[in-house]
């Protein structure tokens, strides 16, 4: 189990799962692209994404092949309310993050 890195903003968040993902092999084309918005933006985008049933089905493809993927929802489910995510957005990103977990047999990330 790795640890969850330490954000201090959404764009913050996004550059760390960018960064995590390029580490580990695993190229986030589609999501830099999405998230490629200004920051006023962003929070709106982000929730779409948390939303998705698309972008459910890619990371759970990537999952299986990048089992320490770390995911928008996993930084959203612990950081969201102080990003101004509305509370039902921090609980599907929970539970999201929870099913990935699932999807690989472990917790993949711990906050402390």
């Amino acid at each position: 189990m790795e640890k969850l890195p330490e954000v201090n903003s959404l764009r913050n968040a996004v550059q760390e799962v960018v960064k995590n993902n390029k580490s580990i092999g695993y190229n986030p084309t589609r999501f830099m692209q999405i998230v490629s918005v200004n920051d006023k933006e962003l929070i709106n985008v982000c929730t779409s994404l948390v939303k998705s049933q698309d972008a459910l089905s890619a990371i759970f493809d990537a999952l299986l092949k990048y089992p320490n993927l770390l995911t928008l929802e996993d930084l959203v489910g612990v950081y969201g309310d102080q990003w101004g995510f509305d509370t039902e957005i921090i609980e599907e990103a929970k539970i999201r993050s929870n099913a990935y977990d699932e999807i690989i047999g472990r917790k993949r990330f711990t906050k402390s």
